[in-house]
């Protein structure tokens, strides 16, 4: 007979005989980690867009043609000079619309409208005042009967201020609906004060094909795409490039994500240096972009890296060159300033999102399976704290 052979391994000593293999529990450490996935998780919409996109679903673009629409507006528009992008909605409307108050929405109201079984309906209330909008007892209603006019809205976002969250809370605001990124608004021309419309659309060369490329566009997605697109164009014939673009779900989402860290990523790093240097006035974008270059570039950086892990949203090739152009080129954004205010009303889609959504979500989850995970925003967090925000959760 021949005599055992005893082979060690790092998880368990094994003998061989001329009969049989022994497994015998082992005592000796593993020499390498455990690879379990532990602190990985992914998100549904980007499954449900990869599920798509290997089917080859949708393979284009369905435009609408405008047609009469509702129009929900608050009672007191903000001014142009006060927020371009508002005025712009307000003046949307023409004479074969139904214009109403967001609190008019109901069931029974739409049906009063008389423009048929399924038309576009613009809610036009500011971004910050989404989350109210989508609490009233007109929406709830909607929602409570399931009514499949929760198509027909059409949202919009901009000035870097993420709705996702409010419209995922709400069992909205995904394909099925209208999304609207606008980098477009109305300003008075000086002189004339003629209502007039100007982009942060600009231009930033051309690529390897010759193929002239832009940042800063409005974009648009979903069921009535094409109706918004159309009802711009048609609004201001003139302004070529300011025209809102139609594209698919998944890549207007992806831009929306790219407008919120260019506003995020230059307003902190021009706060930091408002502090620091002991200015009294803010620095703009255009200032803070073209000043603090690599800070605003290493910061968008750690966002989209962020979305990449969190979310599963990855920003395009040559992101950074973009948000530089727009920053320090857009006719609505060069002269913004460059300022973080955690109490203004819309800092929870703003700064906020990121340090509630990205990072303290992240480590409540952590702590709450014992797995110690580092901070995954740790420039933008430190940064929030040097100039007074509370990131303590």
């Amino acid at each position: 007979m021949i005599s055992p052979t005893i082979l060690l391994f790092p998880l368990a000593i094994i003998t061989t005989s001329t009969s049989a293999f022994h497994l015998i529990p082992s005592s000796i450490p593993a020499i390498h980690p455990s690879t379990a996935l532990r602190n990985v998780w992914s998100n549904s919409q980007a499954v449900k867009d990869y599920e798509d996109f290997l089917e080859n679903k949708p393979s284009a673009v369905t435009i609408t043609p405008d047609q009469p629409s509702l129009f929900l507006i608050p009672d007191t528009p903000p001014l142009p000079s006060a927020c371009p992008f508002a005025a712009l909605l307000a003046s949307l409307p023409a004479s074969d619309d139904v214009v109403a108050s967001p609190s008019s929405l109901s069931p029974d109201f739409l049906s009063s409208c008389a423009l048929g079984p399924s038309f576009p309906i613009y809610v036009c209330v500011p971004p910050s005042a989404l989350p109210t909008f989508l609490s009233s007892p007109g929406f709830l209603a909607l929602r409570s009967c399931n009514s499949p006019q929760l198509e027909d809205l059409v949202f919009f976002s901009h000035s870097g201020l993420l709705t996702e969250s409010a419209l995922r809370s709400a069992s909205v605001g995904s394909s099925t609906q209208t999304l609207v990124l606008l980098n477009a608004g109305v300003v008075l021309a000086p002189f004339t004060a003629k209502p007039v419309l100007r982009s942060n659309e600009v231009g930033i060369g051309r690529d390897t094909q010759g193929q002239a490329k832009t940042a800063g566009s409005s974009w648009a997605s979903g069921k009535f795409a094409g109706s918004v697109s159309e009802r711009v164009a048609n609004k201001f014939p003139d302004a070529v490039d300011s025209a809102c673009r139609v594209a698919f779900y998944r890549d207007v989402r992806r831009w929306l994500f790219e407008d919120a860290v260019l506003h995020a990523a230059v307003s902190l790093v021009g706060a930091v240096h408002r502090k620091s240097s002991a200015r009294p006035a803010p620095f703009t974008f255009r200032e803070t972009a073209e000043g603090y270059e690599g800070e605003v570039v290493d910061l968008a950086r750690e966002l989209a890296s962020c979305l990449r892990g969190g979310l599963a949203v990855t920003m395009m090739y040559g992101f950074e060159e973009r948000i530089l152009a727009q920053a320090t080129s857009g006719a609505l954004l060069a002269d913004v300033p460059a300022v973080v205010n955690a109490s203004e009303e819309g800092w929870s889609m703003r700064g906020g999102w990121w340090l509630e959504e990205m990072t303290a979500k992240t480590v409540r989850k952590a702590r709450e399976v014992k797995i110690p995970l580092p901070d995954p925003l740790p420039m933008h967090t430190e940064l929030l704290e040097y100039v007074g925000v509370d990131t303590l959760f």
